[in-house]
């Protein structure tokens, strides 16, 4: 029979369990685009230092997110996920006219 964790024991497994994720995601990514790898940032990354993620760091987040769901790319058609998080991260002006348009496509319709 397992012991149970307490709470702290099960943040602190949570938090090893995401850690192994990013490497694996980031492996996976460099070895898929090995051309187009950048070291991820060694600090987590906020809302107040989005600003500092380099155009290939970026690009490697598209790439994982095109990965995960299967899209076929991360620009195709319509859709320019490299351009939107750009614009997204480096200007505070575009994340908030961003987020107001999300949150209006979001809002219940009456």
């Amino acid at each position: 029979m397992m012991a149970t964790l307490t709470p702290s024991q099960e943040h602190a497994q949570k938090k090893r369990d995401i850690a192994q994720a990013q490497q694996e995601i980031q492996a996976a990514v460099q070895r898929t685009w090995p051309c187009f790898y950048e070291k991820p940032m060694k600090n987590e990354v906020g809302s107040d230092s989005c600003h500092k993620l380099s155009h290939l760091q970026i690009g490697m987040g598209v790439r994982a997110l095109s990965l995960v769901c299967n899209l076929r790319g991360g620009s195709t058609g319509d859709i320019d996920l490299y351009q939107l998080i750009r614009a997204y991260f480096w200007d505070q002006d575009a994340r908030r006219r961003i987020n107001e348009i999300v949150a209006a496509s979001l809002a219940p319709k009456h």
